[in-house]
């Protein structure tokens, strides 16, 4: 049996866009952990692509939840996979592409509040300027695919555009 059995398997990609890499999330039965990738170190990161048209970035906790901010109606999105994994190819795509601003969509738990401070501390040490806020998902959702379970795309989205606008208004 493969380790990716009951999964959906998503494609971590190198800097060009290449995937090497997957992700899998487990679907069905208690079998294995819930998140899945091939043994060894993790390699790629989720939608490496948009750091190349986007100098504004969403990062959220995990693939899936970058998916549903996709689906919600914002593609510059991306990911760190875990409340304590910042991969290091996603560092080196913001400072090679200059983006300017990064939002984070971590999960609104202790981890991901930590996380979110964690992440803040290392990017503001890279000396760029770059500008770090928070969007704070609404009380009682833990990520982004559980706001877009509990509201649906269209309201979903309209739901994180006024996060986002929130988190862009605390910048100012």
């Amino acid at each position: 049996h493969s380790r990716f059995y009951q999964c959906i398997t998503v494609g971590l990609e190198d800097s060009d866009g290449n995937v090497v890499s997957l992700y899998g999330r487990r679907i069905k039965g208690d079998k294995g952990a819930k998140h899945q990738f091939p043994q060894g170190k993790i390699s790629g990161i989720f939608h490496s692509k948009i750091f190349q048209v986007a100098r504004e970035i969403i990062l959220t906790e995990g693939v899936v939840d970058g998916m549903s901010v996709w689906y919600m109606g914002f593609p510059n999105v991306s990911c760190v996979f875990s409340a304590t994994n910042v991969p290091q190819l996603l560092i080196e795509q913001l400072l090679r592409y200059q983006t300017t601003r990064v939002y984070l969509a971590l999960d609104n738990d202790a981890a991901g509040e930590a996380a979110c401070e964690r992440l803040r501390a290392k990017l503001s040490s890279l000396g760029t300027g770059l500008q770090i806020a928070r969007i704070h998902l609404p009380a009682g959702i833990k990520d982004a695919n559980e706001l877009l379970v509990k509201y649906g795309r269209e309201q979903g989205g309209q739901v994180f555009g006024k996060l986002l606008a929130q988190a862009i208004s605390s910048l100012a």
